[in-house]
């Protein structure tokens, strides 16, 4: 005879089955939507790790006012708010990935090893930056310590599943090519893109090998338009032979990823066009809900947060930096980095600014970690009794 008691008892097995099975199908779906991001690049994506290293505060934005309208206090980030891949985070639904250098920092989400001042070349900004070559020595070493922690396949999981991104090449041609007249001596504006683009393909080559199959390669963005190269010209014009060389690479840059790609074809390569989208609102700002897309929000007279070391002028710093398309001589705002990423990640316009696919959708892509893999990535710990497989250590 059946019973309300008896009913309950019946039921309760099923419903607790039922429940289980909807959290693990929960779980896989996070995980799915939410691979580790690491990051490579210059102050385009640098969250910090410039605040740990021997460097200049014309390479550092660990002062006010930076990131005063969102964090409320500077991070290290060369906004005023958030970079652009902190909103892809936030569009994936997922923590800030923090800096390598960032002492005691979870790194199971992702890891962020970009540093304000890099170039793709050694030469650039040497000294006062993480080269390029300097970060990808980071991730071998980053690579040898979870290895150390969570054992080889867990590991190795990892960074076949992670998505890397990969946004650095403005400071080659601004701060290197253009201000260097021993390097235009010694090579021509195509043989020096050449160069460049060579060498974000060799690094694209290195994460391959050290298990990477899915990446976003931005390319770099007005370099003859921002605030710092306008004020050298008359009339704050900009840089014609800035404003080309970057069209140039990132054609180039395009072209050399799609003939590497096509001899591997287990790699997904992402190419963000970040120059059409603040080319676009820099000349047209009114169109785009912006008042102001040549000068600067905060800095002008002197350095953004400092006053001028040559005549003691003080910086200055609009009201309403949303208004604004760039936040200082070099940076955009916040607001220009959340409406790219938007569009990136599956904006109605995605197909202008990134290809083959959006981010959403490579994403997506990125296989699920196990039940018994997300919970020790979520607690940042395993893998001290497994066999250790070290990384190899050449780099470039």
């Amino acid at each position: 005879m059946w019973t309300t008691k008896n009913i309950g008892q019946q039921k309760m097995p099923f419903l607790l089955s039922t429940f289980f099975s909807f959290l693990i199908v929960a779980t896989r779906s996070a995980a799915q939507v939410t691979p580790p991001l690491i990051v490579f690049g210059d102050s385009t994506v640098d969250t910090g790790n410039n605040n740990y290293i021997n460097t200049t505060k014309d390479f550092q934005a660990n002062f006010p006012p930076f990131g005063k309208d969102y964090f409320d206090k500077p991070t290290g980030r060369f906004s005023n708010g958030r970079v652009f891949v902190d909103l892809i985070c936030e569009y994936a639904g997922r923590p800030h990935v923090s800096p390598y250098l960032e002492p005691g920092a979870d790194h199971s989400k992702g890891v962020n090893f970009a540093s304000g001042g890099s170039g793709v070349l050694d030469e650039t900004n040497q000294g006062m930056a993480i080269s390029l070559k300097m970060q990808l020595q980071n991730f071998v070493n980053f690579g040898d310590g979870l290895i150390e922690k969570w054992g080889t396949e867990l590991a190795k999981k990892y960074f076949s599943d992670a998505i890397y991104v990969v946004s650095l090449a403005n400071n080659d041609y601004m701060g290197g090519y253009f201000a260097e007249q021993e390097l235009q001596q010694k090579y021509t504006p195509q043989e020096f893109l050449a160069l460049v683009v060579s060498d974000v393909v060799k690094a694209c080559e290195f994460l391959r090998s050290k298990g990477a199959r899915k990446m976003v390669v931005a390319g770099v963005g007005p370099l003859g338009c921002i605030p710092a190269v306008r004020a050298l010209h008359p009339a704050q014009e900009c840089f014609e032979q800035g404003t080309q060389m970057a069209i140039a690479h990132n054609m180039a840059l395009e072209m050399a990823l799609k003939d590497w790609t096509s001899h591997h074809p287990e790699i997904t390569v992402l190419i963000a066009d970040f120059l059409t989208y603040m080319t676009e609102r820099q000349d047209n700002p009114t169109a785009f809900g912006l008042s102001n897309g040549a000068g600067a929000c905060c800095g002008n007279t002197a350095p953004c947060g400092r006053n001028n070391p040559t005549t003691g002028a003080e910086y200055s710093l609009c009201a309403n930096a949303h208004e604004y398309v760039y936040w200082d001589a070099f940076h955009s705002t916040e607001i220009i980095a959340q409406g790219w990423a938007k569009e990136i990640w599956d904006g109605p316009n995605a197909s202008r600014f990134i290809s083959p696919m959006n981010l959403r959708t490579l994403f997506e892509l990125s296989s699920a970690h196990d039940d018994e893999e997300v919970a020790e990535l979520e607690t940042y710990a395993g893998g001290s009794t497994k066999t250790i497989e070290k990384f190899d250590h050449t780099v470039l």
